[in-house]
């Protein structure tokens, strides 16, 4: 069964909450995923600001950024439902 972006988010939030000290490659997904996400961001303002319409830039590099950190989240998902 495939997960989906908010319970990627959901099981990152609730493994940073148990163990604060980890360094598990999930946790590092996340802060991946943040840092993709504030460097996207920062692009879409530039196109913004130089006139071109970034909504369709927007929906398809949100939606990469989106699909990466749930696979990455996914085998975890699964075997923390039992926990």
């Amino acid at each position: 069964m495939a997960i989906k972006f908010g319970q990627a988010v959901k099981v990152i939030a609730w493994l940073r909450n148990k163990l604060p000290n980890s360094s598990w490659a999930l946790l590092k997904s996340y802060d991946d995923y943040q840092r993709q996400l504030s460097d996207t961001q920062k692009y879409l303002k530039m196109l913004a600001d130089r006139g071109i319409d970034p909504q369709y830039e927007a929906a398809r590099m949100y939606a990469r950024l989106e699909d990466d950190l749930v696979k990455a989240v996914e085998p975890f998902y699964h075997r923390l439902r039992g926990w």
